[in-house]
């Protein structure tokens, strides 16, 4: 019965992988969830069933293997739609502005090594090398391997760090939640810092094998050792910030051993046993600061970060949580409000901080499984570790550095990820006494069914969240490249919000954008354009553009009026359309200056 289920369970997912390849957009499409047919929905989630039965019934390891098997591909199906739909590119803002800088490193046009994280991008130019698809569909190619890496070592971090089956089957399904991403700094798009927060998967997991499984005695270089190194050189070159992170971490654990190494903590017992961690830390230092230090921007945010951490200790932090203060009003201009945007975006990552706090309660007070010897010390290092992390959020938070506490989230979901898939075996089976095994393993399902549902609906930003899809289409792309070709380069072009410079690096290179790009027109502008400061000029808006404001954001700053008011005002002339990027000539109020811009008075020169 089981095999019949698991064939069922990858038949379904063919077949809705097959019906969503087969329905390519035929358009901007506002959310990846509701453009999708139906029908791949239906076969991921039989897929999922499939899986979440087989791995918890199934009475053969092969059959429970293969469940976990189909439950990873699903995973990998969801977060591979854009690739699948055919969709020209998938990230409208950084995401564009790291085509552009693949474009450059292609062309030869920019080094690699003048970049400050050029991993991302040299993996895309070398996946476009071997598979000779275009730049665009190369990142998204990159972008999903890189999630898989994190799909893949998470499960194995926890093998690594117990004896348990029923462990690592709890962890593939908590990976599939992709707590990493938030939508909020961390992003499934190309976005630098969460693709070397999804690689950090990959280092935990040899650092996990270095600290649990190395011999302690051991004082020459392994194999293992020359693996921490060039995964960690990987991670600077992915993003310096989060290697940061996870330097901190190694910092923590090289410092914790020190100490009990020469004080009596019973707690920590463990750790005297184990292979020391200082000199991977500072291999890994060296590494971090030999990079970073080459570059204005690492010592421009080590100064801002530092002087927001002393107004923080001095009492002077200023506007607290300014940017969530600032959404937060967003959102109840449009009738929703924080805890309704924290419910669907962070109930999930909640749910499993709590059940990962029991596992790190243990760890502090002394009560874990004491057959697990040295592995115990580990979870003990991720416990500790979580305090300066913690710290660094709080520090961001208050200081309102933007959104960038919110990276510093995701990589403290990365660790829970880890954490609360042993948390929860550990929590059943200190409840087996009590309860037999099939009531157990049906309340585990029945967590699963109902989380798992709750994280995949806001991997992708969509109006369920009050998020525009990054779906950029090819008469976006095309749209685009037209206005900059042939409008006027004296003039100024403009856009909606900020101006198209996103598009002008995606299309035409970093190394070629133009800064006439980076101006926008306010919504008090829209119906009066020739009369604002800065005309003649162009004005470029796209169909993203209109659903992002109209549909997404509900008319919050800009309305479906002020767009159709740019059709219909005197002295405002189409210059191009596509169906989806419309370029407009603005000129002037004085009458005389629309003449000699338009040539005729009727139509603009492009």
């Amino acid at each position: 019965m089981d095999s019949g289920l698991l064939a069922l369970g990858f038949l379904s997912l063919a077949a809705g992988i097959f019906f969503a390849a087969n329905d390519p957009p035929n358009g901007y499409e506002l959310s990846v969830y509701t453009e999708t047919s139906i029908r791949f929905w239906v076969g991921v989630s039989v897929a999922f069933m499939v899986a979440l039965f087989v791995t918890f019934t199934a009475g053969q390891l092969w059959q429970r293997s293969t469940a976990l098997l189909l439950a990873g591909a699903s995973t990998v199906a969801i977060a591979g739609l854009p690739l699948v739909r055919g969709y020209r590119f998938y990230g409208s803002n950084d995401s564009l502005t790291h085509l552009g800088w693949a474009r450059d490193v292609l062309s030869g046009t920019t080094e690699p090594e003048t970049l400050f994280y050029p991993a991302l991008h040299l993996l895309t130019v070398v996946s476009h090398r071997l598979t000779g698809l275009s730049p665009e569909r190369s990142m998204m190619l990159a972008v999903l391997l890189l999630t898989t890496i994190f799909l893949v070592f998470v499960p194995l971090s926890v093998r690594a760090l117990t004896d348990s089956y029923d462990a690592v089957a709890i962890a593939v399904f908590s990976a599939a939640f992709m707590l990493p991403i938030t939508n909020l700094s961390t992003h499934i798009h190309a976005h630098s810092f969460t693709q070397a927060t999804m690689f950090t998967g990959l280092l935990l997991f040899v650092f996990f094998v270095y600290v649990a499984r190395s011999p302690s005695s051991a004082l020459s270089i392994t194999p293992i050792d020359l693996l921490l190194a060039v995964v960690s050189f990987a991670l600077v070159m992915y993003h310096p910030q989060q290697a940061a992170n996870v330097l901190l971490l190694f910092l923590t654990v090289s410092v914790v051993q020190f100490v009990v190494s020469r004080t009596p903590f019973g707690i920590a017992e463990p750790i005297r046993s184990q292979r020391r961690f200082y000199v991977p830390t500072l291999v890994f230092g060296a590494i971090f600061f030999l990079w970073t230090s080459r570059y204005e921007l690492f010592f421009s945010a080590t100064e801002y970060v530092t002087t927001t951490f002393l107004q923080f200790l001095l009492g002077s932090p200023g506007p607290i949580g300014e940017s969530v203060q600032s959404q937060g009003a967003s959102l109840s201009a449009l009738g929703a409000g924080l805890h309704e945007i924290v419910f669907k975006l962070l109930f999930p990552s909640l749910v499993l901080s709590l059940i990962a706090a029991t596992l790190m309660l243990a760890a502090l007070t002394g009560r874990l499984d004491g057959r697990l010897g040295n592995r115990n010390a580990v979870v003990l290092y991720l416990t500790l570790g979580f305090v300066p992390i913690t710290g660094i959020f709080v520090v961001y938070f208050v200081g309102s550095i933007s959104e960038q506490y919110f990276r510093h989230w995701g990589f403290m979901m990365l660790l829970v990820s880890v954490l609360a898939p042993i948390a929860l075996y550990r929590l059943l089976d200190g409840l087996s006494g009590r309860f037999s095994t099939p009531t157990l393993r049906a309340a585990t399902v029945g967590l699963l069914i109902v989380l798992l549902p709750l994280a995949l609906l806001t991997v992708f930003p969509s109006p369920y969240v009050y998020m525009p899809s990054q779906h950029v289409t090819d008469t976006q792309m095309e749209g685009y490249d037209t206005a900059f070709t042939y409008h006027n380069q004296s003039l100024d072009l403009v856009g909606v919000r900020g101006g198209p410079y996103r598009y002008s690096d995606g299309i035409q290179g970093v190394a070629a954008a133009e800064e006439e790009y980076l101006r926008g027109v306010t919504s008090e502008n829209m119906s009066r354009l020739p009369e604002t400061e800065g005309a003649p000029r162009y004005l470029a808006f796209s169909q993203f553009d209109v659903e992002r404001e109209v549909g997404a954001y509900q008319g919050l700053r800009y309305s479906q009026s002020d767009f159709s008011a740019v059709r219909s005002q005197p002295g405002v002339h189409r210059v191009s359309s596509n169906g989806d990027v419309e370029l407009y000539y603005v000129s002037s109020s004085d009458a005389d200056s629309q003449e000699s811009a338009d040539g005729d008075g009727s139509e603009p020169a492009a």
